[in-house]
């Protein structure tokens, strides 16, 4: 064999190793730009990461609170706790609990008193209120914060009854300062 078979073995030997390692580089590329596509997809469209401000959720969810909001739920009750797009209120995304879902009986008396389906809920405090009584149909939602004192929700007639439409997920874990499942 000579120097020159040798040399020309080596190159081939060369190139093929360097057309294996591409063929590694643009395979691993190729991973990771599905990898980010698909965290891209279910982050976007499955689950996300919200973030609370106000004290409106308090006791349940405290400003700075980071909660995980899950996209793809089947139904909504009484107790969950939703988040709404509210695109003729400035603050946009909105974090509220179902007080009331489509079938409800709602009734406000002028005391503030809140009843759903005549079980009495809560009182909301101290102002009077014009008496309301309100039959919800499918796909409406009557949504309350936890801390009604500084809350504006359902009560309010530029925020009113929700549509399902609006609602955007529901809060199935708190994450950060200390995790609690919803």
């Amino acid at each position: 064999m000579t120097i020159q078979n040798l040399t020309k073995m080596t190159n081939k030997s060369e190139t093929r190793s360097k057309i294996k390692q591409n063929k590694e580089t643009l395979i691993t590329f190729a991973i990771l730009i599905a990898a980010l596509v698909a965290a891209f997809l279910v982050s976007g469209f499955v689950v996300s990461l919200g973030f609370i401000h106000g004290p409106s959720m308090e006791n349940a969810l405290y400003d700075g609170d980071i909660v995980v909001i899950w996209k793809l739920f089947d139904s909504i009750q009484a107790g969950d706790i939703v988040v709404c797009r509210l695109p003729e209120l400035t603050a946009g995304t909105i974090v509220k609990r179902v007080a009331a879902a489509p079938g409800d009986h709602v009734l406000i008396t002028k005391t503030g008193e809140l009843y759903v389906n005549s079980e009495y809920i809560t009182v909301f405090g101290k102002e009077t209120y014009t008496p309301t009584e309100l039959q919800l149909q499918d796909g409406e939602y009557f949504l309350l914060g936890d801390n009604l004192e500084f809350s504006t929700d359902s009560r309010d007639q530029k925020f009113g009854i929700i549509k399902d439409k609006c609602i955007e997920g529901k809060v199935i874990y708190r994450l950060f300062p200390k995790m609690t499942k919803y």
